[in-house]
C-alpha cells in the first residue's frame, strides 16, 4: 500500500511552510553577489559589442575612400579646410549612402548630430557632430601626402581614428602634437590638442573601447590599438608622430 507524505503537524490543514525572514535575507544576499559578479561581464560583452561595430564602420569607411581613390586619379578626399561640402564625410557619403556609419555606437557627444543637408554645410560644421572619426590632416587631399603612391608605407600610417567627443570638425592634426615638428615649426602645441601632462593628444578618444581606440590605415586595414601602441617619435628617421606620420 502507497504510503502518503505525512503532513506539516505544525501548520493548519490546507497551509504550506513560509520562508523565514532570515531566509529571505540571505537569498537577497545571493543574488546581490552573483548580479555583481556578473554585472560587470555583461557591461564588458556589451562594450565589445559596440568596439566591433565601431571598427566595422571604420573599414567601410575605408573601403569608401579607396573607391573615391579609384574615380580621382588615385587623389585622397579634402578636409574641411577646403570648404564642409568638399569634406571627405561629404565626397565619401556617394559610396557609404548610409551616414550611420559616421557614428560610433560608443561616442557619448552631447553635440547634436547633423540630420539635413543644411547642418552638414559651412555654416553648421562647428555646431554640429558629423562623424566619430577623423581624418588624418596629413593625408587631406590638398596635403603632399594625399594622393596614391606618396605614403611608402601606406600599411603602417593612420587614415581615420576615433576623434574626442563634442567636436565639429572632420580631421585632427599630428604635426601639432608632443615634440616639435620640424616641417611645422610654427605649429604651436595648443592645450585644446595636446596635454602636456599626460603626453597625449586631446584631439582622439583615446580610451573609447576597453582602455584603447579603433584605428583606420591608409591600406584599408583596421584594429583595435592603445595610445602607446600609435604614438612614438624617431628623429634620427624623421618620424615625429608614430603611427600617424607619413613620413616613415
Amino acid at each position: 500500500m502507497k504510503r502518503r507524505n505525512a503532513p506539516d503537524r505544525g501548520l493548519p490543514p490546507g497551509r504550506t511552510r513560509a520562508f523565514t525572514l532570515t531566509e529571505l535575507l540571505a537569498a537577497i544576499a545571493v543574488v546581490s553577489v552573483l548580479a555583481a559578479l556578473l554585472f560587470p561581464a555583461f557591461a564588458q560583452a556589451r562594450d565589445k559589442a559596440r568596439a566591433s561595430s565601431c571598427l566595422s564602420n571604420g573599414k567601410q569607411i575605408g573601403l569608401s575612400y579607396l573607391m573615391y581613390m579609384q574615380d580621382h586619379d588615385g587623389g585622397l578626399p579634402l578636409s574641411n579646410h577646403s570648404g564642409g561640402l568638399a569634406s571627405w564625410i561629404q565626397s565619401c557619403q556617394p559610396y557609404i549612402r548610409d551616414r550611420g556609419v559616421y557614428r560610433c555606437p560608443s561616442d557619448a557627444s552631447a553635440t547634436p548630430w547633423a540630420r539635413t543637408e543644411e547642418e552638414w554645410s559651412d555654416a553648421q560644421i562647428r555646431t554640429v557632430r558629423r562623424s566619430s572619426y577623423f581624418l588624418n590632416a596629413w593625408l587631406a587631399g590638398s596635403n603632399r601626402f594625399g594622393a596614391d603612391g606618396s605614403v611608402v608605407t601606406p600599411a603602417l600610417v593612420i587614415y581615420l581614428a576615433e576623434s574626442a567627443d563634442d567636436s565639429g570638425s572632420d580631421h585632427f592634426h599630428p604635426m601639432c602634437w608632443g615634440a616639435a615638428d620640424p616641417e611645422y615649426p610654427g605649429c604651436a602645441r595648443s592645450p585644446a590638442l595636446w596635454d602636456d601632462a599626460r603626453g597625449e593628444t586631446r584631439e582622439i578618444a583615446l580610451r573609447r573601447h576597453q582602455e584603447g581606440s579603433n584605428y583606420l590605415y591608409l591600406d584599408g586595414h583596421a584594429y583595435w590599438a592603445r595610445w602607446g601602441q600609435v604614438y612614438w617619435q624617431d628623429a634620427a628617421r624623421g618620424v615625429y608622430e608614430g603611427g600617424f606620420d607619413p613620413r616613415q
